[in-house]
């Protein structure tokens, strides 16, 4: 059972599960300080994967660079065949995994920012009797609302799918024997289905982000 102080006379009512309870000023500051260092942490937790979302796209770039210097190599000189399949199942296995990371950390993002809108301001807003607080993530969402469509987000996962379409570009150029056309195939097969993958991940996210909006 709790005990409240009656130092205040200013008082107001909580609702918990049913139950009217009054709360005094002290009482509820202290749950304000609670939400606001919850909300400070949520957000620490936020702006963490961002940078995280910004450093797999960093190793995304540099994963490019090498994909094109591999097959500028192999076309200025004379590769070995085995090395270069090997290099060309590679890139893409390791693009998948960004994409994957990427899609992570942006899912995450979505249910931190939905605890934020949906359970943590109300509560602040109803300790302080206003709907003036946390106004960007409304911002954000009436934007999305009145677009339907995501772009910048779109467009900077859809730089992930690059090293894979080098990765097929870089076997239809690559010259091998007849007995290993048949392994190029299933690889290039292999790496279409990927490109599948990975759009379908990115429509996963799209829709979160859309159902969030909405809600």
């Amino acid at each position: 059972m709790l005990l409240y102080r009656k130092s205040y006379r200013t008082s107001c009512e909580l609702n918990v599960f049913g139950i009217i309870i009054s709360m005094e000023n002290n009482d509820k500051n202290i749950l304000i300080q609670i939400h606001l260092k919850d909300y400070e942490l949520i957000r620490e937790e936020i702006l963490l994967r961002l940078k995280e979302k910004n450093l797999l796209t960093r190793y995304l770039l540099l994963l490019i660079g090498a994909a094109i210097g591999g097959l500028w190599s192999a076309k200025t000189h004379s590769p070995d065949i085995i090395f270069m399949i090997v290099l060309l199942v590679i890139i893409p296995v390791i693009a998948l995994i960004l994409v994957f990371l990427y899609n992570w950390h942006d899912e995450r993002i979505i249910e931190l920012s939905c605890y934020l809108e949906k359970e943590l301001r109300p509560k602040i807003s109803f300790l302080l009797n206003t709907e003036d607080i946390f106004t960007w993530e409304n911002f954000l969402k009436t934007l999305r609302i009145k677009s339907e469509v995501i772009l910048y987000p779109n467009l900077g996962r859809l730089i992930f799918i690059a090293p894979i379409v080098i990765s097929i570009i870089g076997f239809f150029l690559l010259e091998s024997p007849t007995y290993l056309n048949i392994w190029k195939g299933l690889f290039i097969s292999m790496d279409i289905i990927f490109i599948g993958i990975c759009i379908y991940s990115f429509k996963r996210i799209n829709a979160k982000y859309l159902n969030f909006s909405k809600d």
